[in-house]
């Protein structure tokens, strides 16, 4: 009975899970009407009650986690009011938390990530194509440009996480799809994360090929002389083409991310109390947009969480980097993740915090229990 009480509220939450993922990305791009507004946020509530009763085995670890970000968010809101991490971001990371859990313990259907993926990367290119929508007015919530891939990012993930969990490889088609929307998306970091996700997959499908060993040593230093060689031709090519052109034209120092990160370390180590609790960004940047995950975990919550988040981070790579294919499908996805992450505001305050907990959590349950998760077609045996 009660394994049958957990089936039902899992079902119910799976279903409120996936019309939050599709409310999330229609009041970003299509219509932000106080109806949408509030039918996503109800999806997102239910989704984080229901999600209580469907875990099969509570993890000590991902509770712990959650306590560590509580206890880091209440220090800064008493000792740094000058700069604080709102408690409407508040609710929503601990419901980012709860939903994360609940995706990694109840299994899902590929078929329904599938077409929320498509859905999701087939309306950006609509938006961006046929409507000929200006790249800085595309996102509802006059949000930066940037974080068109890093919406593209959260579906894309959570699709491919889909795909691991039920045994499937990762795609080089939809991994082009990426690449495409991040690429008309015009933002550097979503586009050098695609091609490092395709990157990666390509050299992983590579090196598993049935081809002899020494064909693929030759095959593999051709092509890396063609890219010595050829690079700079390339380059400028493709600096002809707008999309492309700000990686000539500025590198990666748009915006001065470089100076914008060495500056609020600096500011950070000015003192005990900022070095405990992070400097104030906005005295860097007006919006505080520090343009790297971390140092804006830094920023948020102290040293404590930011040090913990780059502690795990380093185990999950090393953890995924053991030579099984599912830990290399998600090796690949939590580098192209991490890529993106060092570049932009992904989570705290992005767009993308359910696809980093999902990675945290995921890591925690397999190292505790092998990560057993909840069959969709357990209730027919009951």
């Amino acid at each position: 009975m009660k394994l049958r009480r957990r089936y039902i509220f899992g079902i119910i939450c799976n279903f409120f899970v996936l019309l939050y993922l599709f409310l999330n990305f229609v009041i970003r791009v299509f219509d932000n009407s106080i109806i949408s507004l509030r039918l996503c946020l109800f999806s997102l509530l239910v989704s984080c009650v229901c999600s209580f009763f469907c875990y099969s085995k509570k993890n000590y670890l991902c509770f712990l986690y959650i306590l560590l970000f509580i206890v880091s968010w209440f220090i800064e809101l008493i000792f740094k009011p000058e700069w604080q991490y709102s408690f409407d971001y508040f609710v929503y990371s601990v419901s980012y938390m709860l939903v994360a859990m609940f995706l990694v313990q109840w299994s899902q259907q590929v078929f329904a990530l599938r077409v929320l993926f498509i859905f999701v990367m087939v309306s950006i290119l609509v938006k961006l194509l046929l409507f000929d929508t200006p790249i800085r007015e595309f996102m509802l919530d006059e949000s930066s440009y940037n974080f068109i891939s890093v919406l593209a990012l959260l579906y894309f993930g959570l699709y491919c996480l889909t795909l691991i969990k039920n045994n499937k490889p990762l795609s080089l088609k939809d991994g082009f799809l990426f690449l495409v929307v991040c690429c008309l998306a015009y933002g550097r970091g979503g586009i050098i994360s695609a091609l490092c996700f395709l990157g990666l997959l390509l050299v992983y499908k590579f090196y598993n090929a049935r081809i002899g060993a020494n064909k693929k040593v030759l095959i593999g230093f051709l092509v890396l002389l063609s890219i010595i060689f050829f690079h700079s031709l390339l380059l400028d090519r493709l600096s002809d083409y707008e999309i492309f052109g700000k990686f000539k034209k500025m590198g990666m120092e748009s915006n001065g991310r470089a100076d914008i990160w060495l500056k609020f370390i600096n500011n950070s180590f000015s003192s005990f109390k900022d070095f405990i609790l992070g400097a104030n960004p906005a005295k860097i940047f007006t919006e505080g947009n520090l343009h790297n995950s971390y140092l804006q975990m830094y920023a948020n919550f102290g040293f404590v969480f930011f040090i913990s988040n780059v502690f795990i981070t380093i185990l999950i790579l090393i953890y995924y980097s053991r030579k099984r294919s599912r830990n290399i499908w998600l090796l690949i996805l939590f580098v192209t993740f991490i890529v993106r992450a060092l570049l932009d505001r992904v989570c705290f305050r992005g767009h993308c915090e359910i696809l980093y907990f999902y990675f945290i959590f995921n890591f925690f349950i397999d190292i505790s229990t092998k990560n057993k998760v909840v069959d969709c077609k357990l209730y027919k045996s009951l």
